[in-house]
């Protein structure tokens, strides 16, 4: 009987040794850069700074710095990413956002010289317009706070007018649109839009251009120019700022 005993604790310790081996070879051959035995606030740690996105499983981090300020978030399903920020040395969950992410950006979209976070959800329509989420970064308090007068497609700050600008682009036999907004403390305030419409069809090869305003939720024409001429477009292009590039 102690014989038995003795052989199935042996068997035990054998097993267990291989079987931890087995854990580290793994730990140390993920090919996704995350550990085995993953942990979302080691992995911050780990990756901090990186600026990139990693996976694991079905779960997705992105690890980032901008500012001296460490953040990361975290895609726990298809409708949900938290997001933490290292406030005081310390990991904290400082918002959750109702999207999932596909890529984020550092860029100052306020004019402050202070990079903000442009966190993109989706990429739609033909144009390839980029749906985001943005976080702007508060220096007095040193965090990054959502800001939803800033979820704009396309967005960026164009140094040259003080203005923020957006735009949606589509296929060449689509309407495509550009605006931009002027800054008022925390708020945008709509400035100015331009619409482009391609021909209708061959019998009516007429492209128009219309500028507008949007004021207390009511859009209002300007302006709109009709020609059977190609430039039109250009027109189109180069207000506001040149987006043919």
């Amino acid at each position: 009987m102690k014989t038995t005993i003795y052989i199935s604790l042996i068997f035990t310790l054998v097993t267990g040794c291989f079987s931890d081996q087995k854990k580290n070879k793994l730990s140390h051959s993920n090919k996704n850069d995350i550990s085995y035995n993953f942990s979302v606030l080691d992995s911050f740690d780990k990756y901090q700074g990186k600026n990139k996105i990693f996976k694991y499983d079905s779960t997705k981090i992105f690890v980032g710095a901008s500012n001296n300020i460490h953040y990361g978030f975290q895609q726990i399903n298809d409708s949900t990413t938290v997001i933490y920020q290292k406030v005081i040395s310390k990991w904290e969950i400082t918002d959750t956002i109702s999207f999932p992410f596909y890529h984020v950006e550092a860029s100052d979209i306020n004019g402050d010289h202070y990079q903000d976070l442009i966190i993109t959800y989706g990429m739609t329509g033909a144009g390839g317009n980029s749906e985001n989420i943005c976080f702007i970064y508060l220096p007095t308090i040193k965090i990054f706070k959502h800001n939803k007068f800033y979820d704009l497609p396309n967005i960026h700050f164009e140094k040259s007018t003080n203005l923020v600008c957006s735009a949606w682009f589509s296929g060449p036999a689509h309407c495509q649109s550009k605006e931009t907004y002027k800054i008022a403390d925390d708020s945008l305030v709509f400035n100015l839009g331009i619409e482009y419409c391609p021909y209708e069809n061959e019998k009516t090869p007429i492209q128009t251009i219309e500028y507008y305003i949007i004021k207390n939720g009511k859009y209002f024409t300007l302006k709109k120019i009709k020609s059977k001429h190609d430039n039109l477009y250009n027109t189109f292009a180069t207000t506001f700022w040149d987006s043919r590039n």
